[in-house]
């Protein structure tokens, strides 16, 4: 199962996905950076969004950021045909 962590964004909780990982750098010292895909409260539909992290985990993130992210993918308009 993928990570997730639920965010509350005024009086929805949105939750995010990691999607996927990667290392970048050499070594062990190198960062790591994180996917995240995004899920709508309730029946809104989901933003076709992803955005990158850097970070180890989602739970390494700062709820503020988080906070921030959901803002502007929830403002995005809607996909052509949907």
């Amino acid at each position: 199962m993928e990570p997730t962590r639920d965010v509350e964004v005024g009086e929805e909780i949105w939750t995010l996905r990691v999607k996927g990982s990667a290392s970048v750098g050499t070594g062990g010292a190198g960062a790591r950076i994180l996917s995240v895909a995004f899920e709508a409260p309730g029946d809104r539909k989901d933003p076709e969004a992803t955005r990158y992290l850097l970070a180890r985990d989602l739970r390494d993130v700062g709820e503020d950021e988080l906070v921030s992210l959901v803002r502007e993918v929830a403002r995005l308009p809607a996909a052509p045909g949907g």
